[in-house]
């Protein structure tokens, strides 16, 4: 009778830990919040002032669903200017309406570093193609900023758009993702997989270390109170 007492609460000991591991582990991909994209990090040039109609953006491809940043290399030439900076984000290039517009003072903008635009996400932006632009009206020769770009294009999901036209090269840019808690895990799963060899690049590799991981921690765990028990 005693050695059944025993088991039974061996069992009762070993259930709540698998379970606590299991809400550990969902509860720490939920700090995934942020998924950053590093789409295209090279520069050898920048576009030039930004003053008056001229605008400068970029087309991309989202990886992820969740979109809710981009952040854009800028340059103040070492100077202090003046004026206001105005970001949009759009559909498209043929898109009436902005999904996102942000104004901000030029004197906020720090010399050869990226600037963060942060926006409501868009829940179902994975596969699509969005548009950025910059300008700067208020700004004249002299008293403007600029964007770091690349000359050649790097980035083959978008294209540089200067003046409602497609040009040769890439801006620096990075864009910020924050994925639903459902799709935290998937999106994790393409982050650690993309660009890896066989098998690191296959998502069922992961999924099979996890349970390995939850069935040794289980036995583990067994073995501990089973030791401790005198089972």
């Amino acid at each position: 009778m005693v050695e059944i007492l025993k088991k039974r609460r061996a069992s009762f000991l070993i259930f709540p830990c698998v379970v606590v591991i299991i809400i550990l582990m969902i509860y720490s991909a939920s700090f995934l919040t942020k998924i950053t994209s590093y789409n295209q990090l090279k520069n050898n040039i920048p576009v030039g002032e930004i003053f008056g109609e001229r605008k400068i953006g970029q087309t991309f491809l989202a990886e992820y669903d969740g979109l809710s940043g981009i952040e854009v290399l800028l340059a103040t030439y070492r100077r202090k200017n003046s004026g206001e900076l105005i970001f949009h984000l759009t559909e498209d290039m043929r898109s009436k309406e902005d999904l996102f517009n942000y104004k901000v003072d030029i004197n906020k903008v720090e010399d050869n570093k990226y600037f963060s635009f942060k926006f409501s996400k868009i829940k179902n932006s994975k596969g699509k193609k969005i548009y950025f632009y910059i300008e700067a009206p208020q700004s004249q020769p002299g008293n403007a900023i600029t964007i770091w770009s690349h000359s050649k294009d790097f980035y083959k999901e978008g294209e540089k758009i200067v003046n409602g036209v497609v040009s040769e090269g890439d801006l620096v840019f990075k864009t910020k993702y924050s994925p639903e808690l459902k799709n935290k895990f998937n999106a994790f799963l393409e982050k650690i997989t993309q660009d890896k060899p066989f098998p690191l690049n296959n998502k069922s590799f992961y999924i099979i270390l996890i349970v390995l991981f939850v069935l040794s921690t289980s036995l583990f765990l067994t073995f501990i109170v089973k030791f401790f028990m005198g089972i």
